[in-house]
């Protein structure tokens, strides 16, 4: 059994804030195993958060039966792309003082840095057994240089990394056929979805101050996303189907939950153009009981990113009973199934499908109910996090 299981990610993990839905898979895995298992757990992580440059403090602390050690860590900013990406100058020592005769397992989370290879390296001359979790956004959800960026990695940096690991772990089975063209037939690759937290979904705020807060009357049909108001996210698309969902259900009110990012201004540009404004809502960034309530609240639940690696948020509104129309990019097709959980449509469709999907479940309440049924009891048998890490025990087990 391993002594040691050692999970390193280059940003803030905080459960009282998580900054991003990776953040929130390296926490929930750590303390399971924390809680589960009898090897001592550390997360290694920087000061940086997703949107600033270190408001949380270097420090060594334990919460959860985790040991934290989180470091100094530097966006580098200039020259574009590598603006965001991060870079922890200790990190190596660090692993290779957590592996130094230690029998250890390093589950390392996807991060665009050489950074993270030498860290490999160092646990790997250390005996450790090495595990990769890549949460792959390919290219096609970016534009201009970050795309030259994303394409030149997956061709150079993550076939060193990828090669370097004992094993892999994907969370859609999609990445898979990728993984193995890249790595043969031989690499073990193993699929291990994101999951939910039941227990952290159930906490609500109360419906009716919520709906006082944003607005929103009973008799309103409510077509949720969550999500930062990004290019990948692209609300915009959404924007232009809610426009044809509204002249079918006036009642309809397009509810958008996250932070405003680089899509933001233009999403409300053409919603103000379309006379849409007053039949919309922007939440910003909402605590998780808020966010609980919305997702109840809703009667479908619309995410048409142009990537997604996992989906977590789908999930989460399938816990709701609040069916899902998606697109047919990345692990949210392992989460919806098309007719009975909710629908998929073609990413290239999107503007002329995802509609027809949505007005089809506004004006059919049966409908709506069954698939919302459906979408639950889907979620609780195959994504909470207690079957899914049980599962990543299992492979952290066959590794030993």
């Amino acid at each position: 059994m391993h002594k040691r299981i050692v999970y390193v990610y280059n940003k803030v993990v905080d459960p009282k804030k998580f900054e991003g839905g990776a953040a929130e898979v390296v926490y929930q895995q750590a303390r399971w195993m924390a809680k589960h298992t009898d090897s001592e757990v550390y997360l290694v992580t920087s000061n940086i958060t997703s949107t600033s440059k270190g408001d949380y403090d270097v420090a060594s602390f334990k919460r959860d039966g985790i040991n934290f050690i989180r470091m100094t860590g530097y966006n580098i900013d200039d020259p574009h792309p590598m603006r965001r990406r991060v870079v922890i100058p200790n990190l190596t020592s660090v692993i290779h003082e957590l592996t130094e005769n230690v029998r250890s397992l390093v589950h390392f989370h996807f991060h665009i840095s050489p950074m993270f290879w030498a860290a490999m390296i160092a646990a790997k001359v250390n005996g450790a057994t090495v595990t990769y979790q890549p949460h792959i956004h390919p290219s096609m959800g970016y534009e201009g240089r970050e795309r030259i960026f994303r394409d030149y990695y997956f061709r150079t940096l993550f076939k060193a990394e990828g090669a370097l690991s004992d094993a892999l772990i994907s969370v859609t089975r999609e990445h898979v056929k990728f993984l193995h063209e890249l790595f043969g037939y031989r690499k073990k690759i193993f699929v291990i979805p994101n999951g939910i937290d039941p227990q952290e979904l159930r906490v609500c705020a109360k419906e009716r101050e919520v709906r006082k807060m944003f607005n929103l009357k009973p008799s309103d049909r409510i077509v949720l996303s969550i999500g930062k108001l990004d290019k990948r996210k692209d609300p915009l698309t959404l924007a232009k189907v809610f426009r044809q969902v509204k002249k079918a259900v006036p009642e309809a009110k397009l509810v958008f939950v996250g932070k405003p990012g680089n899509q933001y201004v233009k999403t409300k540009q053409f919603l103000e153009k379309c006379g849409l404004l007053k039949s919309t809502v922007f939440t910003s960034f909402v605590n998780n009981s808020v966010r609980n309530a919305l997702l109840g609240m809703a009667d479908v639940y619309c995410l048409l990113s142009q990537y997604e690696a996992f989906g977590i948020s789908v999930a989460q509104a399938g816990y709701h009973y609040t069916p899902a129309v998606v697109t047919n990019r990345g692990g949210m097709n392992d989460i919806v199934v098309h007719g009975e959980t909710g629908f998929i449509v073609n990413f290239n469709r999107r503007v002329s499908h995802a509609p027809r999907y949505v007005i089809r479940l506004l004006r059919n309440n049966e409908l709506l109910y069954r698939m919302g049924l459906a979408a639950r009891e889907r979620v609780i048998k195959n994504f909470t996090w207690d079957n899914e890490l049980r599962k990543l025990h299992a492979v952290y087990r066959s590794l030993e």
